[in-house]
């Protein structure tokens, strides 16, 4: 299973990447592996809760490889868009797991107008 995901993160490198570095897959560092396997796991309407495991919010879609937008119909985004960069993820099961506390995240997330 693991050696699925490891291709499939080499393979997403390679689309974003020049030839060169995609032709081994022990390019990546550790970080880049992390962040590539919680967001293969991240799916469009699965919740996200801080590290005290209360809601942030829902996520919309995934921006790009190192961000997620999150609804702007969840009760607690008033309507707007947010962003949260996919560093702030800490695990995935059936939730999007921060590493930080939810009103730190709702304070340091990037609106969208």
């Amino acid at each position: 299973m693991k050696r699925d995901r490891q291709q499939q993160i080499f393979e997403a490198k390679c689309d974003v990447t020049s030839q060169e570095r995609c032709l081994s897959p022990n390019v990546f560092t550790e970080n880049e592996e992390d962040d590539m396997f919680k967001s293969l796991d991240i799916q469009e309407h699965m919740e996200v809760v801080g590290s005290d495991g209360k809601h942030v919010g829902t996520v919309d879609h995934k921006e790009g490889g190192d961000r997620l937008m999150l609804t702007k119909d969840d009760p607690k985004a008033g309507g707007h868009h947010h962003l949260i960069s996919i560093d702030w993820v800490d695990y995935v099961d059936r939730k999007v797991h921060l590493n930080k506390p939810s009103q730190k995240a709702t304070v340091e997330w990037q609106t969208i107008a």
